[in-house]
């Protein structure tokens, strides 16, 4: 038995079948508190979610962490907790459809704008904090559009108004498959105080065969198949990509095979598999 989002764990539910299972594994795809800010809310603890998960099938879970920053975050602000649980060494990725991703990879011409992509929900824990990070990441020029799916509402609270070169997408306005189709490059920054538990549009770019530039923090996850930056220097490298065909396939190419191995379905079988 999977149980995903260790949330609905906190409290007892009356509604619950008896389920009789050999195994149980919670897939911990976010970490106990909303973030890690002075603002933080706890939503869940280890301790209470063991307990109800004893009580209601009789036996302990395995623990998994969805991804390296969750694990990280366990470690680093809720270690004096771990005794209470049985954390696996085995981090339980997040999986995608490869070939429903998959565009044909398509440089652009150099002589054509750039096309930096985000997608992301428009919450204020998903933006860099400041309005430098933003329009170094994000600029503010008429040689490079910005394509933002998912909304901009916080990104404008912060910058006054937005640029005119920054093409809105509402979020549900349009299928992420199809906005890939449109962006050369993906970039994403977010509040440094934010856990971001995996990633999952990060994967569905690469999957799409888009080069993602990332803050250092997904090195761990990711690997050489993205590149990575900070707010600052994240524009200099996706002009050096557009500039550059054979390199931006390439570099295309990387994210794809890597998502392949990592995350597929097929990899999801295997990993199912070895646990029957």
């Amino acid at each position: 038995m999977l149980l995903r989002y260790p949330p609905v764990l906190q409290e007892l539910q009356r509604y619950i079948p008896k389920i009789n299972t050999k195994r149980i594994k919670v897939i911990v795809n976010q970490p106990p508190m909303s973030d890690y800010g002075t603002q933080g809310i706890i939503r869940y603890t280890l301790k209470k979610c063991a307990e109800n998960i004893k009580y209601y099938f009789g036996k302990e879970a395995i623990w998994h962490p969805i991804g390296p920053q969750v694990r990280k975050a366990l470690h680093t602000h809720h270690g004096n907790e771990l005794y209470h649980i049985n954390l696996s060494a085995e981090d339980w990725y997040n999986i995608i459809d490869i070939n429903e991703w998959y565009r044909r990879i398509k440089p652009r011409s150099p002589k054509d704008k750039l096309r930096i992509g985000r997608h992301s929900r428009d919450h204020a824990h998903k933006w860099p904090q400041s309005k430098a990070d933003i329009l170094a990441a994000y600029p503010d020029s008429d040689d490079t559009e910005v394509h933002v799916l998912g909304g901009t509402s916080t990104a404008k609270k912060i910058l006054g108004s937005l640029p005119d070169n920054w093409i809105e997408y509402p979020f549900g306005s349009l299928h992420p498959r199809d906005f890939l189709q449109e962006i050369d490059v993906w970039i994403y920054f977010a509040n440094p105080d934010w856990i971001e538990s995996f990633g999952r549009a990060v994967i569905e770019a690469m999957a799409a065969g888009i080069p993602v530039i990332l803050p250092e923090i997904y090195r761990p996850l990711f690997n050489d198949s993205a590149i990575y930056a900070t707010p600052q220097t994240a524009l200099k490298i996706a002009q050096e990509l557009h500039a550059d065909p054979d390199a931006y396939t390439e570099q295309a190419e990387k994210a794809r095979k890597y998502v392949a191995e990592r995350f597929s379905h097929e990899m999801h079988m295997k990993r199912i598999k070895s646990f029957l």
